[in-house]
């Protein structure tokens, strides 16, 4: 295995590695420990919240038992998930206990939450949830059964999970490698492709002003331009990163998330099966539902009049062959108000 090599070859180059981060989708793990030796395995947080969302959803679908399992619920649990790591960074018998304590805590079952992170326990009175559905304890057992079940699969190896390692500014380097070499040209055996890796590991140390330090480091001037185009490029990312690591845009991020899934959820259920894994192959052409239910028919608003005194107002009568929307009018009559006139 490609990984295995790599691991083997940096632990030649800098002595010593006893740890590897990395997502739980591969058996990596069990090949560098059968042929390097004991190595920890750290679990990327990132992809671990991603598995349980995607968890989630799946047994929202499978599960029609899960009634609670609303998208709304699901950024709930995800959220919870999130707070229970950062809390609990490098402490893992604290994290298993908090995992131990999420899905209880949503229904009402606080006999194992912590004062630290529990606002029930602080004010048992007024306290309302934040993000479940009207502030209100979950009820589903069906939902609970599954929530706890994927919460003890959590909580089991929450030494992985406690040192909150990353695996992003990795993912980082690649699109900048990418970006630099893309994959649908075959950079790999050309004399250019060490120069593009190199520029693209610049840019990633160094940052956008790299071509300014190497032009320097050849004994040249740097044009005018490409140094005003390195600052602004600079000072662009660096308010991006001060947006994204900031309160306020974690969670605009999180209700853009959670808006895409809600409009994404209700256009699959109007329009019906529209593309599915061999749809077709097992069911008749004709019987598939593909009948689109209409959007919904915005209610209109009212919007009130200046009033003019000079404004007559009349009221009128009808008298009609039934009550049916499509019923034909027999008679009419209308009279001005606080006048005789007809």
């Amino acid at each position: 295995m490609m990984c295995v090599r790599v691991f083997v070859w940096l632990c030649i180059f800098l002595r010593a590695c006893t740890d590897q981060v990395g997502d739980d989708d591969s058996s990596t793990i069990k090949k560098l420990q059968e042929e390097y030796g004991p190595v920890d395995k750290q679990s990327d947080i990132g992809h671990a919240k991603r598995s349980l969302g995607a968890k989630l959803r799946d047994a929202k679908a499978r599960n029609r038992q899960c009634k609670q399992l609303t998208p709304l619920v699901i950024s709930y649990v995800e959220k919870m998930f999130s707070y229970a790591l950062r809390n609990n960074k490098d402490d893992p018998d604290a994290l298993r206990t908090t995992l131990l304590a999420v899905i209880p805590h949503a229904y009402g079952d606080h006999s194992s939450c912590s004062s630290t992170w529990c606002g029930y326990l602080r004010d048992p009175a007024s306290y309302k949830h934040g993000s479940l559905p009207y502030g209100r304890d979950l009820t589903c057992e069906e939902t609970r059964k599954m929530l706890c079940g994927v919460f003890d699969g959590l909580a089991a190896h929450s030494e992985r999970l406690a040192p909150l390692g990353s695996s992003q500014s990795n993912e980082s380097l690649n699109n900048t490698i990418a970006s630099k070499a893309p994959k649908s040209r075959c950079y790999g055996g050309s004399e250019s492709h060490d120069f593009r890796t190199a520029a693209a590991v610049l840019q990633k140390n160094e940052g956008p002003g790299y071509v300014e330090a190497v032009v320097c480091q050849a004994g040249l001037s740097p044009s005018k331009h490409a140094t005003t185009l390195a600052a602004g490029r600079a000072r662009k990312e660096k308010s991006r990163k001060l947006v994204a690591s900031s309160k306020a845009g974690k969670l605009q991020r999180r209700k853009l998330r959670l808006t895409r899934n809600n409009v994404q959820e209700t256009n699959e259920l109007r329009e019906g099966t529209t593309y599915s894994s061999a749809c077709t192959l097992g069911t008749a052409s004709e019987q598939l539902d593909t009948e689109a239910i209409p959007a919904p028919i915005a209610a209109p608003s009212l919007q009130s009049l200046a009033s003019n005194s000079a404004r007559a107002t009349i009221c009128f009568d009808l008298e009609t062959t039934s009550l049916l929307r499509s019923s034909q009018i027999t008679q009419i009559a209308a009279s001005v108000l606080d006048d005789d006139s007809y």
